[in-house]
Formats: structure tokens, sequence, C-alpha cells
């Protein structure tokens, strides 16, 4: 229904995460859930991540994506007196989500005990690289080291090459979505029992999810044999093909072969495919090279919006391989609403913000409106001193930023 609250409206998470999970609270952002980003008093790291959005590398585009829409608090945690301000955050908040390795987790550093007697059915999500339990858990890593721990790496590739790493993060991302789900578990959990509960997520676990669980048992059950590195695809039924101005991703599944057949003699390209023979599973996957060179023959000659265009009204999954130029420009995202504008004053124009990957049920249900990421400690004032009653002194002991 449009106009209707957003879901978490009301509800405070306390955000003490690196990269494995802080897309986890940017999510909880979209679902209006008050995130308070916890911030050392040099400063988050990730506001030094590259890419910047500034020529001197002051603003970190990585830190105005991730941290838009959050509030931003700064505290000594070196300092004793510290951990009972932080317990008296705690009782405001419905819910902590924080990630790195198991020794530099808040919860590991304050006491889940101490946690637990601030704010009894606290929910806490911890997000590590190899979970709180196990042999592994003292072990750390980011992204890409979770990568090459779940198999994502080795299935990115060319078949005689090594292995790849996939690009974006992919998974961070994994962690962050498994996260934010499991707070979301937590949160249902705390209304319906008014207790609280601690959720582990290992971020590798996650990862796995992309190599163990999902189509690549379904390759072994298929084809008897353990999936590697496929490069281009998996002829002929699933594979990348040349475009005169790019690439094209093209899935000729057995059901669209009469499909495909039909496009290539639309385009007099479809050479002996017209053959009834083709129409066998078996027959084509033992002339899948042929199969393929035919259908390369045909994509490089046309560009790959065009080909996007009558293959799918031909009925074969087909897509053009978008770059991110393509991305920013694609009617598909414009149309839906998906990037957002957000207005930066101390950069003195809009950036154009990626939405969440879900819809809230209506046209106008994309998620939060989003403000910028805060400047560092930027609500340091309104919370402590206002909010909690922090006294100038300690104020100026524990909440100072080192950066402004």
């Amino acid at each position: 229904m449009a106009g209707a609250p957003l879901p978490l409206v009301g509800c405070r998470v306390l955000d003490a995460t690196d990269e494995l999970g802080v897309y986890a609270t940017r999510l909880l952002v979209e679902l209006g859930a008050e995130v308070v980003r916890l911030e050392p008093l040099a400063g988050d790291p990730l506001r030094r991540y590259p890419p910047f959005a500034d020529a001197d590398g002051r603003v970190s585009l990585y830190h105005l994506h991730f941290n838009a829409g959050k509030r931003s608090l700064t505290l000594d945690l070196t300092r004793p007196a510290a951990h009972g301000w932080l317990n008296r955050l705690l009782t405001t908040c419905h819910a902590l989500v924080e990630s790195g390795p198991v020794h530099g987790l808040l919860s590991t550093r304050i006491g889940l005990t101490a946690m637990r007697a601030a704010r009894p059915d606290l929910v806490v999500v911890s997000v590590t690289p190899f979970g709180l339990h196990g042999p592994y858990r003292e072990r750390t890593g980011g992204d890409l080291v979770v990568a090459a721990h779940s198999g994502l790496l080795w299935l990115n590739g060319r078949p005689d090459g090594p292995p790849h790493r996939p690009g974006g993060e992919q998974a961070a991302h994994m962690a962050g979505l498994l996260a934010a789900n499991a707070t979301l578990l937590g949160l249902f959990h705390q209304r319906r029992t008014g207790q609280g509960c601690h959720l582990d997520v290992p971020a590798t676990f996650a990862a796995s999810l992309a190599t163990l669980q999902t189509a690549n048992a379904n390759y072994v059950t298929w084809h008897g044999r353990i999936p590697a590195r496929r490069g281009m695809g998996l002829p002929p039924f699933r594979h990348i093909f040349p475009a005169a101005d790019g690439w094209v991703a093209l899935t000729a599944l057995p059901g669209q072969w009469p499909n495909l057949v039909r496009l290539l003699c639309d385009h007099a390209a479809a050479a002996d495919l017209a053959d009834p023979a083709y129409r066998d599973d078996a027959y084509r996957y033992e002339r899948s090279e042929h199969i393929t060179a035919v259908i390369e023959a045909f994509t490089s000659r046309y560009p790959k919006q065009y080909l996007f265009k009558v293959a799918q009204e031909a009925g074969v999954a087909c897509a053009p391989v978008n770059t991110a130029a393509d991305l920013a420009a694609d009617p598909f995202l414009h149309g839906r609403g998906w990037f957002r504008p957000v207005w930066h004053a101390d950069l003195g124009r809009v950036l154009r913000y990626p939405g969440p990957p879900f819809r809230l049920g209506n046209p106008g249900g994309a998620g939060a409106a989003l403000h910028p990421a805060p400047g560092q400690g930027a609500d340091n004032r309104a919370v402590w001193v206002d909010e909690l009653g922090m006294d100038a002194a300690t104020f100026a002991t524990l909440c100072a930023t080192e950066v402004r």
C-alpha cells in the first residue's frame, strides 16, 4: 500500500561492522531502521576505502554508498569508562550487528553478558570470516579470503587458467544479505517472545551457499562431474558470445531450441542447425563446439542491444553483458526508479545511489528516503548528551573525534 510505513520504523540498530557486514546494515536502513554506526575516534576505516568522489581522496564512495542513511557516533572503547556508556546506548537498541574477526567483535571486547544485562532482549548478529565456533574460529580474512575458502574463486576463470576473483566483493555481499536476514529473524523472535538471541553468521558459509547448495550440486546430478571453471560458459546451453559492440549472454536451453533455430533462420544464420537431427539433446551436446561457432558467427554481426531485443522476442533467453556505464543508463533500472539522487553539500553535487534489491509491494516502495552518509561523529551530541545525558567533561574525553 502506497504510503505505508516501512517494516522496521521505530527499530534502532547499532552498527559495528566492517566490510563483511556493512551491507547488512545498509539493507536495514532501506527497511526503515534507525542504524547508528559506532566509530573509533580516528574514524571508520571504511571512510578511507577507494574509489573516491574527489581528486584528493577525502571522500570515499565506498563509505558513502554503504553508510548512506545511517547515523554516526564515536566512542573511545580503549577507556573502561566508555563501556558503561556503550551499554547505556544498547538499552535503546533493538539489535546489534557486528562483523570482523572473533577477537575484534564488540561482543567479545565488551562481553555479551554485560550487553545482556543492559538489554536482556537484545538481538546480536555476529558476522565473522569462519564463525564463532569450530576449528577456524580464530582465523581472519576479508572478501578475498572468504571467496577463496568458499570455492567462489575456483569456479571463476577459464578452464586452463588460474582462479579469478569475482568482481564487486561478492562474498561480502552474500554475507551481508545473510546477516540482514538473520537480523530480521532475530527481531521477529524478539517481538514474538520478548527474548533476545545471538545469531552466528560465518561469511564463508554464506558464500559457500553459491558453490555447494545451489546449481553446483545440480551439476553433479545432471552431468556426473564435479564443477570446475567453465570460462565463457557451458556450451551449447549457457554461453557468453561476442557481439558487434561487446558481449551477450545467451542461454539455448533444450526447451528453447526451436526458438533459437527460428531466430537464426530469420537472420540467415542457421547453417545446418535446422536439421531435425539437432532436436535431440544428446545429438546437440555431441556437436556443442559446432553449435557454439554458428551462434557466435550470428551474434558477432549485431549490437548487443539488438540481440537482446530480437532474442527475447523470439523466446530465447538472452541479455547484454552490461558495463557499469550501460547500467547507469539502463532504461529498465531508470523505469523502476532504482537510482536515487542524493544531494551532497560537501561535494556541491548530486550523486545517484543504487536502490535496494527489493520493492515493498508498490511503485513507490523502493526503500527508505536516503540522506548522505553522516560525517564522523555527526550525531554525538544528539545521542550521547541530549538523549543519554553524558556530561561535558566525559563527552570531551570519550567522544571527541581526532579527525573531523
